[in-house]
């Protein structure tokens, strides 16, 4: 068994959709991708990116030879119902953010911006704190057992999505923000916002009350230079599997990544 790290470049903006992205009915004007692709995404583009490595699919991206495939990747698609066989795809890591200067991670809701308000001037400033989880005996009239509680978090207080690097601990933001220039904790995440496609009429929905679908705005994401999303797969590449770096589709609207593989230097069992 061998373990891989694999790196997806955008070469474009992208888009990553969720079941409520368009909400009921395709009501949701304005749409926004996800940050990351779900782990169901990165499955099938792994499996598919196999299938194409190995010259298993036709021009139209329809299987060749079902046996061959079946034998590769297993013959039927993700469903959390049933226990499953990818047969050489053993196990993927959750997704991260590798970047050059290290390896980030989605943080946990220790963190969150309070407002003070100048004693002087009156003018509201928002500062980041680190939450502080602590305790206290006989909190409860029911037992004696300590209620816990965190330090710092008022209903007040904002939650941000933030990651953190690794290896320096640093903190950052998910978007990027031209305001924000140099800031350390400026994110990687460049919003494009665009007119979406146009939703075609089902003619099976008969209530006049029903809105008519027609064009939303899209808002995608690209990612700073030299940022990608990675993972981790343990995969049993056998002799004469292909398992090479190139170019896959992945997300809602099919965006061009940069696949880098890398063979790590240990092995599992």
């Amino acid at each position: 068994m061998s373990t891989f790290l694999i790196k997806l470049y955008p070469v474009d903006r992208y888009f990553f959709g969720s079941e409520t992205t368009f909400g009921p009915d395709n009501i949701n004007y304005f749409v926004r991708s996800a940050y990351f692709p779900q782990q169901t995404t990165i499955l099938g583009m792994l499996r598919y990116y196999l299938l194409l490595q190995n010259d298993l699919l036709d021009k139209n991206g329809a299987i060749k030879d079902e046996d061959a495939a079946g034998i590769l990747i297993g013959k039927n698609s993700f469903d959390p119902a049933d226990a499953q066989d990818f047969r050489i795809i053993q196990n993927i890591s959750p997704v991260f953010i590798s970047a050059p200067e290290g390896e980030y991670f989605a943080q946990s809701r220790e963190h969150g911006f309070n407002y003070t308000e100048d004693e002087v001037t009156g003018e509201k400033k928002k500062e980041l704190i680190q939450f502080k989880l602590r305790g206290f005996r006989n909190g409860s009239i029911c037992h004696n057992k300590p209620v816990y509680y965190l330090d710092g978090l008022t209903a007040k207080s904002e939650i941000p999505e933030l990651y953190v690097n690794a290896r320096t601990g640093q903190t950052r933001f998910s978007d990027h923000k031209k305001e924000l220039k140099s800031d350390p904790m400026n994110g990687f995440f460049i919003s494009h916002e665009q007119v979406g496609i146009r939703i075609p009429d089902d003619e099976t929905i008969k209530d006049p009350n029903k809105k008519k679908k027609g064009y939303y705005r899209q808002v995608g994401f690209t990612m700073l230079p030299e940022y990608s999303f990675a993972f981790y797969a343990e995969i049993d590449k056998k002799t004469g599997i292909r398992f090479e770096s190139g170019m896959v589709r992945m997300g809602a609207d099919q965006s061009w990544f940069r696949i880098e593989i890398t063979q790590m230097q240990y092995q599992t069992s």
